[in-house]
């Protein structure tokens, strides 16, 4: 087993704590399953065939086992795996990617599987984000002149341990987000370089 292997399982016990802090459960997944249903639904609308979206998550319920089990009794034709970060990671993806092959034969589901990866310069998806980014940064900026030097540290300090399932895909969209940056005018900036949308 290499490093990347026990890594994952050193850090389960701890997020397994942090999330019975957090009231029992990873604060993702009601967002995650919300993302689900919308993206179903979506998918559904034109009822020519039937598509389900299932959750598998690292560290917390549901994990891979036990999604792989659900989607093995419902018996797809193909299975479509989306990961929620979108740089491909060997931490990330890949691991998730080799946990749920392992659940899958545990499970007994043999359906053909694709995973759709990597998609973290995709226009739409880069200047959403960045202006999620953008306008939260707006208003933690916005709250953090309006308290006192002891809670601007106190936030600096909590900022700075934020979670690695959080951080990792934050960087990302951050290193995005400058090119992306919006105009008085709410535009994005034209490009001055040689890369062409």
């Amino acid at each position: 087993m290499d490093n990347g292997d026990r890594r994952p399982a050193r850090r389960a016990p701890a997020a397994a704590r942090i999330y019975e802090q957090l009231g029992g459960g990873s604060p993702l997944l009601a967002n995650t399953e919300a993302q689900a249903r919308a993206l179903e639904s979506v998918l559904n609308e034109s009822g020519e065939s039937t598509f389900r979206v299932f959750i598998a998550m690292r560290y917390w319920h549901p994990m891979s086992p036990e999604t792989a089990r659900a989607v093995a009794e419902w018996a797809p034709d193909e299975v479509l795996l989306l990961p929620l970060y979108p740089q491909f990671s060997s931490t990330t993806t890949a691991s998730s990617r080799r946990v749920w092959g392992e659940a899958t034969q545990f499970a007994g589901l043999f359906a053909p599987t694709r995973l759709l990866c990597c998609y973290p310069d995709e226009t739409g998806f880069v200047e959403a984000s960045a202006r999620l980014v953008a306008a939260g940064l707006a208003r933690a900026a916005q709250r953090l002149r309006r308290v006192s030097p002891v809670r601007r540290q106190i936030w600096a300090d909590l900022t700075a341990r934020v979670s690695h399932e959080l951080r990792t895909p934050l960087n990302a969209v951050i290193g995005f987000s400058d090119p992306y940056a919006q105009s008085a005018s709410g535009a994005p900036p034209q490009s001055s370089g040689s890369q062409q949308q």
